[in-house]
């Protein structure tokens, strides 16, 4: 809870409800579908841990389980990777983050694009923050053109439950976990109209 703004709580640990939990939510849920339904391509379902555990201002410090994936690859290098991360924001907004539209910036127009098609309010093409994720490893290491769908101001500009006991499932919404869900599921089963 490092950023819980009672110092005496700021070494206690927090739930994680959306930073960390909310990505695995969607790719558990993304599991049982492919289970029910394989889907056309293949599709791995990577989960990294250590990815806050680092020294601040030296990002080569962070996204532990991601460098070591980048660097170890257990499967044949994906063609791409897209990184759920804080994706449950009851107030989710989901602008282009910057690296991402380095990384990949076809899968960026085409998914927000996609998502305006579908009526998906939570995601705004015009990019905002450049966010050191596990996706910039992956890119940087193993050469896997990479997206983070991110929702860094949690719940918004004004107030932060980040990396504060305010993480709960209390501040979270099934809504916003099903806005990326469904993006998700009509990008891997919807296969028209993608060129790459």
């Amino acid at each position: 809870a490092d950023s819980e703004p009672n110092r005496k709580d700021r070494d206690q640990p927090i739930l994680g409800a959306n930073d960390g939990a909310s990505g695995v939510a969607v790719l558990l849920e993304l599991a049982k579908i492919f289970g029910e339904n394989p889907p056309p391509i293949g599709v791995n379902l990577v989960f990294f841990d250590g990815e806050d555990m680092g020294v601040p201002g030296e990002n080569e410090t962070y996204c532990q389980g991601s460098r070591f994936f980048a660097k170890n690859l257990p499967i044949p290098k994906p063609n791409e990777a897209i990184n759920l991360d804080m994706v449950a924001d009851k107030q989710l907004h989901l602008p282009v983050e910057k690296y991402s539209l380095e990384f990949h910036p076809e899968l960026v127009r085409y998914l927000w694009k996609r998502a305006d098609d579908m009526g998906l309010d939570a995601f705004d093409i015009r990019p905002q923050n450049a966010i050191y994720d596990d996706h910039v490893p992956l890119y940087q290491i193993a050469g896997i053109p990479s997206i983070d769908l991110i929702d860094f101001k949690y719940p918004n500009s004004y107030a932060n439950f980040w990396h504060t006991m305010d993480d709960v499932p209390e501040n979270c919404s099934a809504e916003s976990l099903g806005q990326v869900g469904r993006l998700m599921v009509d990008y891997i089963y919807n296969r028209e109209g993608q060129n790459w």
